[in-house]
């Protein structure tokens, strides 16, 4: 189907590379040390697409888990790597889209969606979480197809780096 594109990047941790495919289909968990042209041996798992996967966000590996968002259904989930079984899936609080990949750092996945709005979710454990929620859009007066922000968040010094398009 030439309407049909690839966006996020493999991510690879545990022995196992996650690769999603576009437009709510499934994601793939490949075993790492192939080369060539890979047989359905080198698949570990392929998610069932109405649990988990993403359209435009790069998955994050963080603490030994899979974070995959999907930027649609605004839900998030922790993935074990070499099952592929969901831990955990939740709805994140949004009234936009999500294209942004999320971040991980200090036992959070950090996410902001089109509108600026982040949201902090607890990494690991047995349960969704979302921790904490920030406008980072203010007063902005979007039309149809603007955005605030397409910017993922970023890491470094301790510090968090928000991009939005009016700060």
């Amino acid at each position: 189907n030439k309407t049909l594109r690839l966006v996020p990047s493999p991510v690879a941790g545990d022995g196992i590379a996650v690769v999603c495919a576009p437009k709510s289909r499934p994601t793939f968990g490949v075993k790492l040390g192939g080369s060539g042209n890979l047989s359905d041996s080198a698949l570990a798992w392929t998610s069932d697409p109405k649990v988990f996967n993403s359209d435009v966000s790069t998955p994050a590996f963080y603490q030994g888990k899979f974070y995959v968002l999907d930027s649609n259904k605004h839900t998030m989930a922790c993935v074990e790597p070499r099952s592929g079984r969901a831990i955990w899936t939740g709805e994140i609080p949004s009234k936009a889209k999500f294209e942004a990949s999320p971040t991980a750092a200090d036992g959070r996945i950090y996410t902001i969606n089109f509108f600026g709005e982040v949201s902090v979710i607890r990494a690991g454990g047995d349960k969704f979480e979302v921790v904490h929620t920030a406008d980072f859009g203010g007063e902005s007066k979007l039309t149809k197809g603007d955005t605030v922000s397409r910017a993922g968040v970023a890491v470094a010094n301790g510090c968090l780096f928000i991009r939005v398009a009016d700060r």
